[in-house]
């Protein structure tokens, strides 16, 4: 079992993949459906990417912050989180064919899957796929009536899914694509912060490095 010190960034790691209920949202317009088409076709084409950001998650007894630096080129990836201080520091590595997480002591957990990697080191059944979706600012399936709301230029500004809410709160552009900046994940347990400070759509290579 996982070292009791790697909570806190596990439950910021969860936070990362997940959604709230109990948002009221704003029926979109005929004009913002049209937008939100356009949208979602461009967002969906991006494959590969780096991000550089900060992650803030805040619980009923605890606060916690890390840098993170995620790297995707297709169905490969590589997300990094590292404290200021590199405790609890964690690096998911993975691919469709396995899915390895390393931590700051030197212990690496592998699976078949994210979700099932997650579920097996830390036993909660926690779903850690649907980031890849949200932090585009897209939804993970289609989207469902009552469950989203879109801002003035069609993009998501809310969505709820699997349980938690995602507040879009900020989006910028990057290389021709308004992507999300500031993202706010919530649900009865969670507040967790997602600022990224840059997004490089460039062919990336996935880098094996040491935590």
């Amino acid at each position: 079992m996982i070292q009791p010190r790697f909570i806190p960034f596990l439950c910021l790691f969860f936070s990362l993949f997940a959604g709230c209920a109990g948002i009221n949202f704003k029926p979109p317009t005929a004009t913002q459906l049209a937008q939100w088409q356009q949208h979602q076709t461009r967002l969906n084409a991006i494959k590969t990417w780096r991000i550089t950001g900060r992650i803030a998650i805040q619980t009923d007894s605890d606060n916690w912050t890390a840098n993170t630096y995620w790297t995707q080129n297709k169905t490969d990836y590589e997300l990094r989180f590292n404290t200021p201080t590199g405790q609890g520091a964690l690096l998911l590595q993975g691919s469709p064919q396995q899915v390895t997480l390393k931590t700051s002591e030197n212990e690496t957990y592998t699976a078949q899957d994210p979700d099932t990697l997650i579920e097996e080191v830390t036993h909660l059944p926690l779903p850690v796929s649907n980031l890849y979706y949200w932090i585009r600012g897209l939804s993970y399936g289609d989207l469902v009536t009552n469950t989203y709301e879109l801002d003035d230029a069609g993009r998501l500004s809310q969505l709820q899914q699997a349980n938690w809410g995602i507040r879009y709160e900020r989006y910028d552009s990057f290389n021709g694509y308004v992507l999300p900046t500031k993202l706010t994940l919530t649900n009865n347990q969670f507040t967790v912060k997602i600022v990224i400070s840059q997004w490089q759509l460039q062919p990336a290579e996935t880098t094996v490095k040491s935590l």
